[in-house]
């Protein structure tokens, strides 16, 4: 996202680090199985979570897995335990009765990929055509189009503060924030909700909105940035439903874009994305936005399946896989190497 505001004052938002896991044992988690007293136990058929007391024991019926071939290549990266597959397995739940809010470019809610499950809340440039700017329609396509989507049956609520350059201010950011934080005890999402915020110039004014974001139990998701940098130690969200998340490539690769460093919670599917594009089309794009959308997707994925969303990024660290990403140049920068996956075709 862009900044056009000339006279904003830019700082970034303190962050409190998370200190209920012990980043130094996940890697001791065994690829397929494996038990942390107190986090996590996953069993081959079941898929027996625990994290803090606050998720629920959920036990999958290996009956209920949907597969999709030939899907994208984010989507099979996320559920399948190699590199260069091609299937997405997922549970016929698909993330039906969550809720994800999409502060971007608009999303084209007439794509015949979202059947109906978009819906405009807001729009800060009415006079802005979205489909001249197509980013939110594919960030939204991650999150939740049958065909491209993580989670393919959860709503979409779109919050448009970018006008058809993908330009916005830090005002109108503020100003989206602040309506779903008023907007979420309104709607029917008895599954839980996700907020995608995709990379922002950051600010006091935007950290303090997020603060009040959070207080609504919402998972908030957000990209690394796009620069190739060190996420900076201020670059932070006091809460650990917040996620920032950093991008891979094809093969396994860190994406040279991406930016890095120990603040980067999440590894996920970023390069050559395809997914919806305003007008019933699609296009690939590239960007820690797309990574992050693949975060939020996962999260109403398992909010779906009763995943609390108060501890849904702790769990996500849990069931992750750990370093299978190549960092190359960023090895010594403690990037958490945990590439996000849904666990379903992890034992076939």
């Amino acid at each position: 996202v862009k900044s056009i505001e000339k006279d904003a004052v830019i700082s970034r938002p303190s962050r409190e680090r998370r200190g209920n896991i012990d980043r130094s044992k996940l890697s001791q988690i065994p690829q397929y199985l494996g038990q942390i007293v107190g986090l996590a136990k996953l069993e081959i058929y079941g898929w027996l979570t625990r994290l803090d007391g606050s998720s629920k024991w959920k036990k999958l019926d290996k009956n209920d897995k949907i597969i999709q071939k030939q899907a994208p290549w984010g989507l099979a990266r996320i559920s399948e335990s190699r590199p260069y597959r091609t299937k997405y397995t997922y549970h016929k739940s698909a993330g039906a009765g969550s809720c994800v809010y999409i502060i971007d470019s608009g999303v084209d809610a007439h794509h015949p990929e979202f059947q109906g499950r978009v819906k405009r809340l807001m729009d800060l440039y009415p006079n802005s055509d979205n489909k001249i700017c197509g980013h939110g329609t594919h960030i939204a396509g991650i999150i939740g189009s049958t065909k491209y989507g993580v989670a393919k049956k959860t709503t979409i609520f779109d919050v448009k503060v970018e006008n058809d350059k993908g330009e916005t201010t830090v005002s109108k950011i503020v100003e989206g924030i602040d309506f779903i934080t008023k907007d979420i005890p309104s709607r029917n999402c008895p599954k839980g909700i996700v907020v995608q915020i995709s990379p922002y110039q950051a600010s006091e004014a935007i950290k303090e909105a997020i603060k009040r974001l959070l207080t609504k139990q919402a998972f908030v998701v957000v990209g690394a940035g796009d620069k190739g940098m060190l996420v900076p130690e201020e670059y932070r969200a006091a809460s650990s439903h917040f996620s920032i998340v950093g991008a891979i490539q094809k093969g396994d690769k860190f994406s040279v874009y991406s930016n890095y460093g120990p603040l980067v919670d999440l590894l996920a599917p970023g390069t050559a994305i395809l997914s919806t594009w305003p007008g019933g089309g699609t296009k690939i794009l590239s960007g820690t936005a797309m990574a992050s959308a693949h975060v939020a997707g996962l999260g109403a994925y398992l909010l779906g399946l009763d995943q609390n969303s108060i501890s849904l990024d702790q769990y996500m660290a849990v069931t992750g896989r750990y370093d299978v990403v190549d960092l190359g140049l960023r090895k010594q920068s403690q990037t958490n190497s945990v590439l996000i996956n849904n666990r379903l075709a992890a034992f076939d």
